[in-house]
């Protein structure tokens, strides 16, 4: 059997949840129609890991769950990992235990490239961190790289509560893709419980209505 596998690299912040799980769904859709047996490796470091794993399971529940494997790949053990194994379908630890943890993430992206047929990554050209890091790695494997538009193309200036200065400098965007995040966004966006705020209301943000779901 043919296995086909695709890692997932993202920003931990990210903008626009439901257009980016939209597109990602999009992807695992086509790729489930079109190979035999697909793999998809994702981490669970942020709101990227997060949006991309409830797209992939809505694209497995429409087409089937018969050619296909949603494996989180940690780079240590977790406390929570016995909660992710009802969800996922595999937990994996790619990296050696003897590894350092501050290394140990990194070792793990490396790893997802070293094995990846493709490389879906959602990674802002002025953002430095991981994500960018594990994409210039691809890029030197030779590997192939998809990348979803990005919130950075599609910056909203005319934001009234930015115009005011009413964001908290240094959080990220709002979602509506602006620069600085109120601080109701910056609040909602925190803490699990904060996250499943987030994921039912629906925001009047910019003057344009936002909810997510990528805490689903």
């Amino acid at each position: 059997m043919e296995i086909y596998r695709i890692a997932f690299i993202g920003h931990r912040e990210i903008y626009g949840h439901y257009l980016l799980e939209d597109q990602i769904e999009q992807i695992a859709r086509d790729k489930l129609y079109e190979k035999e047996y697909v793999e998809f490796y994702v981490g669970r470091n942020g709101d990227f890991d997060i949006s991309v794993a409830s797209a992939i399971k809505r694209a497995q529940n429409a087409v089937g769950h018969h050619n296909s494997c949603l494996i989180l790949l940690q780079p240590y053990p977790m406390k929570d990992d016995e909660y992710y194994e009802k969800f996922y379908d595999e937990v994996q630890y790619p990296v050696d235990s003897k590894t350092h943890p501050k290394a140990a993430i990194m070792k793990r992206n490396q790893w997802m490239i070293d094995n990846a047929d493709l490389l879906v990554a959602y990674v802002e050209e002025d953002r430095s961190g991981g994500a960018m890091t594990t994409l210039k790695y691809a890029k030197s494997k030779g590997v192939k790289a998809r990348r979803p538009p990005t919130a950075d193309s599609s910056r909203c200036h005319s934001c009234s509560t930015h115009a005011q200065g009413g964001g908290l400098p240094g959080t990220g965007g709002s979602p509506c893709g602006g620069y600085y995040r109120s601080w109701l966004c910056s609040f909602l966006r925190c803490g699990s419980l904060r996250r499943k705020i987030w994921s039912i209301l629906p925001l009047t943000v910019c003057k344009r209505r936002y909810s997510s779901r990528f805490a689903r």
